[in-house]
């Protein structure tokens, strides 16, 4: 299936506000999302990123971003955007998986799966690019968990 996955910038809150937001990157994605008619995913970087309003405005299939890092705030934007897929969510490139040990990974991908997968629309993988660094076996560690903890049903915490 064709997708559009887009990089966002502009979503930040440490970048500009949201309205400025809208103005430099938003009303393009807009017009691009109703000409072409594909699936859009988004990927913002940043520390603090306006998911929850750019979801409330433009239409996207999927989110992926470098922060909130807070499994918590996760499992709220689920609640409130259940038809948005959650690609990576708090399986950082720069925490466990660069500096932990496999365990810490395989704790941190667990987390994910219960708290983020049932239900569906949750795709395991790290919030962003892998640095050169980043140790092989951590980088297996995700896949090793995900066969481990990522078997419908599966069930959630709550």
């Amino acid at each position: 299936v064709p997708a559009i996955f887009f990089t966002g910038y502009a979503f930040n809150k440490t970048m500009m506000s949201f309205e400025d937001a809208m103005k430099f990157e938003g009303q393009f994605i807009k017009r691009i999302r109703m000409e072409i008619k594909v699936p859009f995913i988004l990927h913002n970087c940043g520390m603090n990123p306006y998911f929850n309003e750019i979801c409330s405005e433009i239409k996207f299939d999927a989110v992926n971003g470098s922060h909130p890092l807070d499994i918590n705030y996760w499992v709220n934007f689920k609640k409130k955007f259940p038809k948005v897929c959650i690609v990576g969510a708090t399986i950082d490139v720069s925490q466990e998986l660069l500096t932990g040990t496999p365990q810490d990974v395989e704790e941190r991908v667990k987390e994910n799966i219960l708290n983020l997968a049932p239900g569906g629309r949750y795709i395991v993988c790290p919030v962003c690019a892998l640095p050169l660094n980043v140790p092989l076996p951590n980088v297996m560690a995700i896949s090793n968990a995900i066969e481990k903890y990522g078997y419908y049903p599966i069930e959630s915490k709550d």
